[in-house]
């Protein structure tokens, strides 16, 4: 039985897989998150280090050795509010009050309200939100100025 801690993180991130059987050689083990392979970056007989491979979804872990293989007992969950928080687009770049805007970014919280984007200086209502793109009215006192978006203190 495979354990793998911690059970919740963002893509980048590295974890450690707990189990017996391992190669000591990182490059005999092969580690899948949802069918999408990580890399290995240290090994033991009981312990693996890996980097949580980008485009991964929430689901269980497998590890393929010359021994054979296993699948972790508890899912691991990609926590896409844990990247980092960016902003990298805004469309459309102009619009009056009551326009929809979509901000593409990382680290956003998917849920709407844990989200808030400022617009200059006034805040705008979040009307959906994913762990990559919210999308947001320009309210009505908003003025000209960049776009900023806070998450959960971040």
């Amino acid at each position: 039985m495979l354990a793998v801690v911690p059970t919740r993180a963002r893509p980048g991130a590295v974890v450690t897989i707990s189990g017996a059987g391992f190669d000591p050689d990182p490059g005999d083990n092969a580690v899948s998150f949802d069918g999408t392979a990580a890399r290995v970056t240290a090994a033991g007989p009981t312990s693996l280090t890996v980097t949580v491979p980008e485009g991964t979804t929430s689901s269980t872990v497998t590890v393929a050795t010359p021994a054979g293989s296993a699948t972790s007992a508890r899912p691991f969950t990609v926590d896409d509010a844990a990247r980092p928080l960016a902003v990298t687009g805004v469309s459309p770049t102009v619009g009056r009050p009551g326009t929809v805007v979509t901000i593409t970014g990382t680290g956003f919280a998917p849920s709407p309200g844990a989200n808030t984007v400022v617009s200059g200086r006034t805040r705008a209502t979040v009307t959906a939100a994913s762990g990559n793109s919210l999308t947001a009215v320009v309210p009505a006192a908003a003025g000209s100025g960049p776009v900023v978006v806070t998450t959960d203190g971040r």
